[in-house]
């Protein structure tokens, strides 16, 4: 019986994989949770956004449709008929939600939020935080109070329209400002 003494570390060595396997498993899975609610998030303040300027817009995944209501009945509203402001202090899924700032008023000649952010970030020379920008921005502009996660969306549309480049260190994301591109480098 030559051969079992050799199967106890062969044994040991695929439960070693198999417990660095499920562990990566585990890691990936929590990554992945917390980017699919990063996405939920951004996907609720674009159908808000969608809702202010009175475009119509599908309800959030996994939310009601806009001929529902509560309670599952149907409503009698065609598209673009169905209320466009939602409840001040209620979110799509009926919890509160923390205040955002509101587009600014047709006449104000307040600057954009996208624009005040894409200066701050042109500003400095290494990547920033999401939170270091909100930080930044209160400090420069106490007259407005968006949320941290307002600015996050705000800069992820930057990222979107190409205007930002995300940068990944572990756990963390850090926004930078974008190289223009030039006709010489296409």
């Amino acid at each position: 019986m030559p051969s079992e003494p050799a199967s106890g570390p062969l044994k040991s060595r695929y439960a070693e994989l198999a417990h660095a396997d499920l562990e990566e498993n585990r890691r990936r899975q929590a990554e992945l949770m917390s980017h699919v609610e990063a996405l939920r998030e951004e996907e609720a303040l674009l159908v808000h956004i969608c809702n202010l300027t009175g475009q119509s817009a599908v309800a959030p995944l996994g939310g009601p449709t806009p001929g529902q209501v509560q309670g599952g009945a149907s409503a009698d509203f065609s598209v673009g008929q169905y209320p466009t402001e939602p409840s001040p202090d209620l979110s799509e899924s009926g919890r509160h939600r923390p205040e955002k700032e509101t587009a600014p008023k047709a006449g104000s000649k307040q600057p954009l939020l996208r624009d005040l952010v894409l200066n701050l970030l042109r500003t400095h020379d290494e990547p920033r935080l999401a939170r270091e920008v909100h930080e930044e921005f209160l400090r420069k502009h106490p007259d407005r109070q968006p949320s941290v996660q307002v600015v996050r969306n705000t800069i992820e549309g930057l990222v979107a329209k190409g205007h930002v480049r995300r940068h990944k260190q572990g756990r963390s994301v850090m926004y930078s400002v974008s190289e223009p591109v030039t006709a010489n480098s296409v």
